[in-house]
This record gives C-alpha cells, structure tokens and sequence, in this order.
C-alpha cells in the first residue's frame, strides 16, 4: 500500500489502484482514504467486475471477517 503510494505521487499520476481477491484492513481503508488517490478493490467487487465485464461467475477468494463498527 505504501509502495504504491509512493509511485502514485513520484509519477504524480491522478489514482493507484490495488485489487485482492480478498479484504483489506482497517487501517488500509483509512490510509487510502486519507491519502484520496488510492482505490481498494476488495474481492465482492473484484467478483462484480469480472461478472459485469467478463460475463464469467467466480469465487475470487475467502468470506471476509465481520469487522467492528468504527468508533
């Protein structure tokens, strides 16, 4: 996260994007967030995109833990 952070603002390009097929954390979310470049592509969207472009139905990786409410 922080890699792609540091090329988004050396090539000064206008977003980074990172994709998993599975979650990011808290404290991925938030740094994204902050930095207002960034987009996380969490695998239920990863799956969304590849139905929607692809046509094809997949599991792209494991069920995600229930997260707590932020304070």
């Amino acid at each position: 996260m922080f890699s792609l952070a540091g090329v988004v603002e050396h090539k000064r390009a206008a977003k980074g994007v990172l994709i998993t097929t599975s979650w990011f954390g808290r404290a991925s979310h938030d740094f994204a967030r902050q930095h207002g470049r960034l987009q996380l592509i969490e695998g239920p969207e990863l799956k969304y995109l590849i139905k929607e472009h692809l046509g094809k139905d997949v599991i792209p990786g494991p069920i995600p833990p229930k997260r707590r409410p932020s304070r």
